[in-house]
């Protein structure tokens, strides 16, 4: 029996999840959201209702917001930090509320509830000053959570078609149009769209003058909206060896998806690209029976690459590394997308990247609302003396 061929050759600086290589211990788990799902806290359940926020800055962890609600029978907290976004339900029994401070209608202390919350935000509270409610604040809130949002669910993803024999990045970039399993797959992963006039998530791309290409493909996708980057569909120019206009897209793309045909493994590093972390391979398998490519049930094998700095994400590649052209073989390939671009943005490339763009939005949060509104230095609150 001839053994399979890889899908992905083994490379120093990366790892390899695909069928007949053992997985590492500790791997396997899916990749959960990093902010906890808590990135629309304030626009979801402060806005418009009563609540108190807290601006201040720590000296090692930097500015910082927080947001608190009464809700039901406890408190709705909100911690927002260079670091990103933590929330927290905290009932009252947690608290340890004094009775005549409940029986009166006052709230707990700061302090009191963060340290009930479990944060590791607890020291904040000898930091924090209280600002004035009002709607310009929460408009200022909002922006930054929206703009948060964007970072998660918009993304770019590069789509590279790579023919048989092919192992140099030169003879990739022109490719100018690729097989009919190609274009089928293509149409598996979202609808091709033309991009003048096009009002959605562009990634980088030009939707006036037709600057990056005619069409694209593009797909929205439990809340996502994904913008591939199309090797065979961005301008080609027949002066350029290197074809910049190609890999100035993709090879800024964090996760890039290859089509491959035949058996050559793929190498991971065969685009030189400092930003590209991620690499997907899928291979169109012909039927075993009539080398037929067009005969159904269409098939695919799947193998994963990744730099050692990303953490292993999911869902985890079934042990065949095969699957059948349907809706559920989408969602696993979308949701490994998806799951792979939060996993790199943890790699300090990137993680501090971030945490610097969320530093600024913050500094300049203080700037216009800490010192013009009505503010107070946060005292706790003390037991009533005994007369």
């Amino acid at each position: 029996c001839t053994p399979r061929r890889m899908l992905v050759e083994a490379e120093e600086g990366y790892w390899v999840e695909e069928e007949g290589r053992p997985r590492e211990k500790g791997r396997g788990a899916p990749l959960v959201h990093p902010s906890g799902g808590v990135e629309r806290w304030f626009k979801d359940f402060f806005v418009g209702k009563e609540h108190a926020v807290y601006l201040g800055e720590d000296p090692a962890q930097g500015p910082f917001f927080i947001a608190l609600q009464k809700e039901g029978t406890g408190y709705r907290v909100l911690c927002r930090t260079a670091d990103g976004a933590q929330g927290r339900l905290v009932p009252h029994n947690h608290i340890g509320l004094p009775w005549w401070r409940r029986a009166m209608g006052k709230w707990a202390s700061l302090q009191s509830i963060l340290r009930a919350s479990d944060l590791p935000v607890a020291h904040l509270g000898g930091h924090a000053r209280r600002v004035r409610a009002s709607k310009t604040l929460e408009d200022h809130i909002v922006r930054i959570e929206e703009g948060e949002e964007q970072t998660w669910k918009r993304l770019k993803i590069g789509v590279v078609y790579v023919k048989e024999g092919q192992v140099e990045e030169r003879d990739i970039w022109h490719n100018c149009d690729g097989s009919h399993a190609w274009e089928e797959f293509l149409s598996f992963l979202g609808e091709r769209t033309r991009l003048q006039g096009f009002d959605k998530y562009l990634g980088g791309l030009d939707n006036q003058k037709n600057l990056t290409g005619t069409h694209s493909v593009f797909t929205e996708w439990e809340g996502a909206q994904i913008m591939f980057h199309v090797s065979t569909l961005l301008p080609f120019r027949a002066n350029d060896a290197q074809q910049i206009e190609r890999k100035k897209h993709i090879g800024n793309d964090v996760v890039v998806l290859v089509f491959k045909e035949g058996d050559t493994p793929y190498r991971p590093s065969t685009i030189l690209s400092k930003q590209n972390h991620v690499i997907l391979v899928v291979r169109r398998i012909f039927n075993a029976s009539t080398g037929d490519l067009h005969n159904k049930p269409l098939r695919f094998r799947v193998a994963c690459a990744a730099k050692t700095s990303v953490p292993f994400f999911g869902p985890t590649l079934d042990d065949t590394g095969l699957y059948p052209k349907d809706d559920e073989f989408r969602s696993c390939l979308l949701s490994k997308i998806i799951n792979a671009q939060f996993a790199a943005y943890q790699c300090p490339v990137f993680s501090n990247k971030l945490k610097r763009f969320r530093e600024a939005d913050l500094q300049n949060l203080l700037a216009a609302f800490l010192q013009s509104s009505l503010i107070y230095l946060y005292i706790p609150s003390s037991h009533p003396k005994k007369k």
